[in-house]
Formats: C-alpha cells, sequence, structure tokens
C-alpha cells in the first residue's frame, strides 16, 4: 500500500486539507452514519469508548452526543487541534503507541482511519500487528470494538481480519446496500 501522495498521514493532513475537509457536509454526514451504525453493532449502552483515528472529531462528537464517555486519538496535529476547538476531548498520538493506561476503555471505534496504515508491505504487515496489539491492550477483559475502513482490496481486508483474530474474536458484520455497502470488523477481546 504506497503512502498518499508519497506522505505519511500526519504529513497529509496539513492545516489546509484539515479544514477543508472538516468543513464538508457530505464528508460528515456519511461519518455520522457510520458511527451510529459502528455504536449500534458495538451493541454497549454506557462506559468509556476510544474513537481511533478520529480526525477533527465528526465521529467523536457523535458517541459523546450518544452520552458516551469518549476520547479521540489521531495522528494529524492538525486535525487534532480542528478537534479540540470543537471542545472534544482528542489526543494527538499513533494508535500503534497510544498514551492511555491497560484497561481504559469498555469500547472502541475506529472509523474511516487503518486505510492510512501506509508503507511496504513488510512496514505494514508490523504497523497493522502493532495497532491491533494497541487496541487490544488499552480495552478491558471481554471489551468490543467495531473497525471500519477502506482496504485496497478484499484480499487486504481479509489479511486485517486474520491479524486481528489473534487478539479478538472476529465478526464481519455488512451495513446498507449497493454502492453504499460497507463491511464492519467487530471485535471481542479474547480473555
Amino acid at each position: 500500500m504506497p503512502d498518499v501522495l508519497g506522505l505519511k498521514p500526519e504529513d497529509y493532513w496539513n492545516k489546509m486539507r484539515s479544514v477543508d475537509y472538516d468543513s464538508k457536509k457530505n464528508i460528515e454526514k456519511t461519518q455520522r452514519e457510520m458511527t451510529l451504525k459502528s455504536l449500534e453493532i458495538l451493541g454497549l449502552s454506557n462506559g468509556k469508548i476510544l474513537d481511533a483515528g478520529c480526525g477533527s472529531g465528526f465521529s467523536t462528537r457523535v458517541i459523546q452526543e450518544q452520552g458516551f464517555k469518549v476520547v479521540g486519538v489521531d495522528v494529524s496535529e492538525e486535525m487534532v487541534k480542528l478537534g479540540k476547538s470543537k471542545g472534544l476531548s482528542i489526543i494527538c498520538a499513533d494508535m500503534s503507541a497510544m498514551p492511555f493506561e491497560n484497561s481504559s476503555f469498555d469500547g472502541l471505534i475506529s472509523i474511516s482511519a487503518l486505510q492510512w496504515v501506509t508503507g511496504g508491505y513488510e512496514e505494514v504487515l508490523e504497523k497493522y500487528h502493532e495497532i491491533i496489539f494497541e487496541f487490544a491492550r488499552v480495552l478491558k477483559s471481554g471489551g468490543l470494538s467495531v473497525i471500519q475502513f477502506y482496504p485496497s482490496t478484499l484480499k487486504e481486508f481479509d489479511l486485517v481480519k486474520s491479524i486481528f483474530s489473534k487478539k479478538f474474536i472476529v465478526e464481519v458484520v455488512s451495513a446498507w446496500s449497493g454502492r453504499k455497502t460497507k463491511r464492519f470488523l467487530k471485535l471481542k477481546k479474547k480473555r
């Protein structure tokens, strides 16, 4: 998987691109729909949720509006600044090395973020393993997670699913239909 325009996500999402992204109502609407669907799949009625790869906070806001305690994390300083300007609790950090205690969260949601794992094949594999370890580490025993991302191929989706199965019980959930079909990974942390 190549880097986006030859840049890592933290470099790609400069101030101009971040502000432009944050101003698009169609993106906000799509993120809202996917976050609400993720929360439905997650099935929690309360608790503390980590929004991994939260960008400017579209999904973080939705999770908060649904009554959850939520913390967002994103690698882009510019996206984090935008989220914080909305009064959201967002921290700038890479998903593969998050500054949270073990077992800090009841749930974890990641919308449209994993496709930003970039580099050569071996580098991407290593990064996926690091991210999956971190997701498992920050979730409580039996914690739940829902991941939605845009893999470049079905083979990549299956690879990510396979890697997650090392730390999680994995279920694939499809939502909507036709061109709007989205596939989610519902994960339950193994005890």
